[in-house]
């Protein structure tokens, strides 16, 4: 019984980084929708990278089960570190990783050039932006005024993308902006912009 019940601790110790792994990367790094196969690999290969970190702790637990159940505290230490902090520390530098486009910058220092990482113009703008000042042309060329910065959002979801720009501002005839009474922001959706022109705060 307690040979099975290791079995199934080290099966999701497993199965759960992946999940985690994936989970934070995607919140945070646009991406395209992948095929299920794709994603599938993807989970596993998260997982397999947190387990070969762990394979010589989990190999003895497994093999010296006796040690590890008047050990508990040890045992079920080791299992958080697996199962919860490791993943969200692998996750970490995955997102150092994509935002500072380590592989891209040695890949071309060696002369080899490669397909820009980021889905569209869109993601990779938004995920690079800090705070700045923005202009939004629609469709009916009306624009509107903005400063976009923590609190406002870009959605990364290609199936849904809106923009919400956290203040909203009024130019006038000369050229100066002001800030729109009582504003709580405003929410454009993607397939209504026309052009975004960005200006930086400094």
């Amino acid at each position: 019984m307690t040979e099975i019940l290791y079995t199934l601790i080290l099966g999701i110790a497993f199965i759960i980084p992946g999940f985690i792994i994936t989970s934070i990367k995607n919140k945070i790094i646009p991406t395209q929708n992948k095929e299920y196969k794709v994603k599938i690999v993807e989970f596993f290969v998260y997982s397999f990278v947190n387990l070969f970190l762990w394979g010589m702790p989990l190999c003895k637990m497994y093999k010296n089960i006796n040690w590890y159940r008047e050990h508990y505290c040890i045992t079920w230490g080791i299992l958080l570190l697996i199962i919860f902090v490791t993943p969200i520390v692998i996750s970490g530098i995955v997102v150092f990783i994509n935002k500072k486009d380590v592989i891209r910058k040695f890949l071309s220092k060696i002369s080899i050039n490669v397909i820009e990482a980021e889905p569209t113009a869109w993601d990779f703008k938004f995920a690079n932006m800090e705070v700045e000042w923005v202009i939004v042309t629609l469709n009916n060329n009306k624009t509107v005024a903005g400063y976009m910065d923590d609190n406002s959002c870009a959605s990364s979801n290609e199936n849904d993308r809106d923009l919400y720009i956290k203040e909203v501002y009024k130019i006038d005839d000369n050229g100066k902006w002001k800030r729109v009474e009582n504003t709580d922001g405003i929410l454009i959706k993607a397939e209504q912009v026309k052009y975004i022109e960005f200006f930086k705060t400094k």
